[in-house]
């Protein structure tokens, strides 16, 4: 190995962590189905739904909302998309594939499955939950959130928020969706891209394809020193 690979490292998760990641992304569907089934019964608005519409106020005219909700259209997606990939394919090609496909496979059934079993409206447009449009900022937000590099998470993860809270804010105040069709797409879009990484990692060590390697030190071997000198 070259001294500059052995400095640079790799950052391939163990299989235990993939298990973890797994299990995480397991619970946050099973969440998003089991409100969807009691919706589906009660599609009406509920106490949380109008706790927080009395704390929103309704404003269709909102530049800023009308703004931050393109962040959940088709091109903001693939965007996510793109740059997910991009990041992730120098460091783990497995993650760099799992994190391009989960944002649209979660998309795609939120769309095409979710949203016609639970039969959701809000007077008379589409069926709204889970929210297609926070399905997809959540998605994208947990897909960068997995490929940035370790250093960089916390910064990711704190832009990845406020964009999810922005959209989610915008969609409330635009009246396209209850709070609840909100926290379902948050579940969904998050719980796809953990399900499906943490899935072909494992698939990964299953066929072969992948060994867990810790993370290599800073600082060459004693042996390349010796050698070096």
């Amino acid at each position: 190995m070259s001294r500059a690979a052995h400095r640079r490292g790799r950052e391939v998760p163990s299989p235990w962590w993939s298990a973890s990641e797994l299990v995480l992304g397991i619970g946050l569907l099973a969440g998003a189905a089991l409100a969807g089934y009691l919706l589906a019964k009660h599609p009406e608005e509920n106490r949380l739904d109008a706790a927080g519409f009395w704390r929103l106020a309704a404003d269709p005219t909102s530049r800023l909302a009308n703004d931050l909700v393109k962040l959940g259209s088709l091109d903001g997606l693939l965007v996510g998309v793109a740059l997910s990939f991009l990041v992730a394919i120098w460091r783990d090609w497995v993650r760099a594939l799992a994190c391009a496909a989960a944002p649209i496979a979660a998309v795609l059934v939120t769309e095409r499955v979710a949203k016609p079993m639970v039969g959701r409206a809000i007077g008379s447009g589409g069926y709204t939950y889970p929210s297609g449009t926070i399905t997809a900022v959540a998605a994208v937000a947990a897909a960068l959130y997995v490929v940035a590099p370790r250093l960089l998470r916390p910064l990711v993860g704190l832009v990845a928020l406020a964009g999810l809270v922005g959209t989610g804010w915008a969609v409330l105040v635009l009246r396209w969706h209850y709070p609840t069709d909100v926290i379902g797409g948050v579940l969904v879009g998050c719980g796809a891209v953990f399900v499906i990484d943490a899935a072909a990692h494992l698939m990964a060590y299953g066929l072969g394809w992948r060994r867990h390697r810790p993370v290599a030190l800073v600082h060459p071997p004693l042996e390349e020193t010796v050698q070096a000198r």
